[in-house]
């Protein structure tokens, strides 16, 4: 009953990517389920939407379900995403609001881009140890105290779209 999804089966993301869309052969009505998104290489939820969000719109025709993606969604560089639908999802307006089957895990699956567009803007930001980190980032000898910079600037980029030789730490 799925006619078209958008973005395509293995095409590209990125942070900037607001929108999915779904297109039914026929008119559907929200139901209860939910559409996922996770993270392919850990499985982890990126995004869920539940059919009765605001999240979720769908067209004056009832072909095509507009889900709002959230920036953080699709922000990790050289990753694959996979979008799950529920079954229950939608249901059919023409057999009687009859479930429809949803997308399975990894069939739809979207890869970010691998290259990170490069900004004049610089940008700020301030970690603050508590405390109980602080007392024992103090005891740490010198060796260890860059470790753990080391460690938390490898963190920082593993979690924030950013390339190694645009992270500083001082």
């Amino acid at each position: 009953m799925i006619d078209n999804v958008i973005p395509p089966i293995n095409s590209s993301v990125n942070s900037s990517t607001t929108k999915i869309s779904i297109y039914f052969a026929s008119p559907v009505s929200l139901s209860t389920g939910n559409v996922t998104i996770y993270k392919a290489s850990d499985h982890s939820i990126r995004q869920r939407i539940s059919a009765t969000s605001e999240f979720c719109k769908l067209s004056n025709d009832g072909k095509v379900v507009n889900i709002s993606i959230i920036n953080s969604t699709f922000n990790e560089y050289r990753e694959k995403y996979y979008v799950k639908m529920d079954n229950n999802f939608a249901k059919s307006r023409e057999y009687n609001n009859e479930p429809l089957g949803g997308i399975e895990s990894e069939v739809w699956i979207l890869k970010s881009e691998s290259r990170i567009k490069r900004t004049d803007e610089d940008v700020t930001g301030l970690i603050q140890l508590t405390p109980d980190a602080y007392k024992k980032f103090n005891r740490f000898s010198k060796a260890d105290q860059l470790n753990y910079f080391d460690a938390l600037k490898q963190e920082l980029i593993n979690k924030v779209p950013v390339q190694n030789s645009n992270l500083t730490l001082g």
